[in-house]
């Protein structure tokens, strides 16, 4: 049975991950901010986590097979509007928040054959979006 980390596991793409991983037989430990998750199953711990503000929580496995950082945002702002500290703020979530979370697993993870690191990205880095400004350079830090 393979060990997965889901940062950022209480909605959406995380909250989905969650799920199909636990159904599938896999233990998950997965973060969560500010929502509670509606997802409860035995293969499955949450732990509370706010990689901006809180030290990295003891994972409970002892090897990790694959992390998912599915933590995110979006501040879409015309370019004109955006401040040094809009960009800051989404570089450390997006980046260096998933930086923290790689250090901190990396002992665990490497005790995997075959281990993994998801993190997500978006079109909108190679086309240039309007008002996209922000998260088109965290995400281009990313890739």
């Amino acid at each position: 049975m393979k060990q997965h980390v889901v940062i950022g596991g209480a909605t959406g793409i995380g909250s989905s991950l969650v799920e199909k991983l636990a159904s599938s037989g896999e233990k998950v430990w997965a973060t969560i901010n500010k929502t509670t998750p509606i997802f409860n199953h035995p293969n499955v711990e949450y732990t509370h986590f706010d990689v901006l503000k809180d030290e990295f929580p003891d994972c409970p496995f002892e090897k990790i097979d694959s992390i998912t950082y599915c933590v995110g945002a979006i501040q879409l702002k015309p370019f004109g509007r955006v401040k040094e500290e809009d960009f800051l703020e989404d570089y450390r979530l997006q980046v260096l928040g998933a930086v923290k979370v790689v250090q901190s697993l990396l002992v665990k993870l490497k005790q995997s054959e075959n281990a993994s690191i998801v993190m997500f990205s978006t079109v909108a880095v190679g086309h240039g979006f309007p008002f996209h400004s922000i998260v088109s350079a965290s995400k281009g830090a990313v890739e």
